[in-house]
């Protein structure tokens, strides 16, 4: 992989981008294909028209950046930091966020497909209007995030923390959820378990 920093209007194809810091810049049309972000942080910074196709995010720090209507395919972020990130009317696919930080973000009118959180912490997030499929949220912090309107459809939740969520129990089908998790979907359809 070669080194290249970023630029408008240009497709970074087997890169490695590393150790790089920005804040308050504007970028348009950058997509990043079979490459390589490490220790990068694009802090407050918006990306127009970005894509992010088989590549790896780690230990960055993408806080408080603009990707509004992004596109990622069989990308991995790990040990990152996305605090307030604005990814709305995005599309998310084949897409794995581990042990990530993306609390705070907006999600909204967001696709996601085939995606897996694994130990995120998403609290306080938005997802509303967002389609869900085939999406795992296996042991995140999704306190207090806001599903409303999102439609769901093979969604794992188990093992997360979901006190707080707002969920619309008539949008979603095939959700998995662990025994203690079941009462509290249980609640929303206004069923009352008693002994």
């Amino acid at each position: 992989m070669k080194d290249i920093y970023f630029k408008n209007d240009i497709s970074h194809k087997l890169c490695s981008i590393k150790n790089i810091s920005l804040k308050d810049e504007n970028f348009d049309d950058i997509s990043f294909e079979s490459s390589s972000l490490s220790n990068v942080n694009i802090v407050q910074t918006t990306i127009k028209g970005s894509a992010f196709v088989d590549t790896k995010i780690k230990k960055s720090d993408f806080s408080n950046s603009f990707l509004v209507k992004s596109f990622f395919r069989g990308s991995q972020f790990l040990n990152s930091k996305a605090t307030g990130i604005d990814l709305s009317e995005s599309k998310i696919k084949s897409t794995e966020f581990i042990e990530d930080k993306i609390d705070f973000s907006n999600f909204n009118h967001t696709v996601l497909e085939n995606v897996e959180f694994r130990k995120c912490i998403l609290t306080d997030s938005v997802f509303q209007e967002a389609k869900l499929f085939k999406v795992s949220f296996i042991d995140c912090n999704l306190e207090n995030v806001d599903f409303s309107k999102a439609i769901f459809r093979k969604v794992d939740l188990r093992g997360s923390n979901i006190v707080g969520i707002k969920i619309d129990s008539n949008n979603f089908t095939e959700i998995t959820v662990n025994a203690v998790q079941a009462l509290y979907f249980a609640s929303l359809s206004g069923l009352n378990v008693k002994d």
